[in-house]
Order: structure tokens, then C-alpha cells, then sequence
């Protein structure tokens, strides 16, 4: 992983790497939140509704 990357002295394939695993963690973390904000956030509302006024689940 010492080796420069693309011959670019500087950046090895470890900065390289590590650059990449916070690209890679932003789209998982927008992927999420988009899922959350349309398929989760509705069944807490309606799950937190039921409880408050007191129905059987």
C-alpha cells in the first residue's frame, strides 16, 4: 500500500482506499435516510398513534 497510486507521489493506494470508504459510507448513509424518510418514518407515525390513543395492536 506504500506504492504511489497511479505513479502520483503522495498518494498511495491506502489514502487512496480510506478516500474511498467516505464515499462509500455517505451513499450507504443518503440510501438510508431516503428509505427511513419514505418506508419507516409513516409506520412509526402510525404505530406512535395507536399507542397514544390506547388501541390494540
Amino acid at each position: 500500500m506504500a506504492a504511489p497510486f497511479l505513479g502520483l507521489e503522495g498518494l498511495n493506494t491506502g489514502i487512496v482506499l480510506g478516500l474511498f470508504q467516505f464515499a462509500v459510507v455517505w451513499v450507504w448513509t443518503a440510501i438510508y435516510v431516503r428509505v427511513a424518510d419514505r418506508r419507516l418514518d409513516p409506520l412509526s407515525t402510525v404505530l406512535r398513534e395507536r399507542l397514544v390513543d390506547g388501541a390494540d395492536l
